[in-house]
């Protein structure tokens, strides 16, 4: 649990970060922010966030420190180097990433915050379905440092192999002149629904409106 005074900044504010932001400064907690792209940040820094100019001026003198980016490089960039946020936090602050990253990113740049007495907490998060980041309903510990990111990794296999057998199943009902929204409301029904099917199926359903049949 953070302490209600704990001053937080956030680097990414993408469609990942903005909802944790949000909650944020809800919460009342004040909100740091910086984003390669300032644009994406306009909408929190109406809601009140402060707007800094490098990953290195939103980490001076924050408690904690989130990374929420959306690839391994961008991880890298903004935390390590003259002007990564490493270089401007303090001593006993935490940095948490929630970034899609790796195991080697994460070990890597974790190491050098302990030297500097920086500590790391790894919470990568998912918004597959829209409701991990908006409702914040799923959290588990996992191992050490590089774990987190190994498990995300893994539950994003599973979940986009479902996307291509899903896919596969109504291309071939289309092909043979089953109507889909028939092929979905059948499959809800029975044995073989599950989570893609549930909560994927309208996108694949506006493709398919779009594209000829052959």
């Amino acid at each position: 649990m953070m302490k209600k005074n704990s001053t937080i900044s956030f680097i990414g504010t993408g469609s990942m970060g903005r909802p944790m932001i949000f909650k944020l400064l809800d919460q009342g907690y004040p909100v740091s922010v910086y984003d390669k792209y300032k644009a994406t940040s306009n909408t929190v820094i109406d809601a009140g966030a402060i707007w800094k100019e490098s990953s290195k001026l939103v980490a001076e003198g924050a408690d904690i420190v989130f990374t929420c980016l959306p690839l391994p490089g961008h991880v890298l960039e903004n935390m390590l180097g003259e002007d990564g946020a490493l270089a401007g936090m303090k001593k006993g602050a935490t940095w948490i990433d929630c970034s899609t990253t790796d195991y080697h990113n994460t070990k890597r740049i974790a190491d050098i915050a302990a030297q500097k007495g920086i500590f790391s907490l790894e919470a990568p998060v998912s918004n597959l379905s829209h409701m991990g980041v908006d409702f914040g309903n799923v959290s588990f510990y996992v191992g050490e440092i590089g774990m987190g990111q190994t498990v995300k990794l893994l539950t994003n296999i599973l979940f986009y192999s479902a996307m291509i057998a899903w896919g596969e199943v109504l291309v071939l009902a289309r092909t043979h002149h089953i109507p889909l929204h028939f092929m979905w409301d059948y499959t809800k029904k029975s044995q073989g629904n599950y989570f893609v099917t549930e909560q994927m199926t309208p996108f694949f359903l506006t493709v398919a409106m779009t594209v000829p049949l052959l």
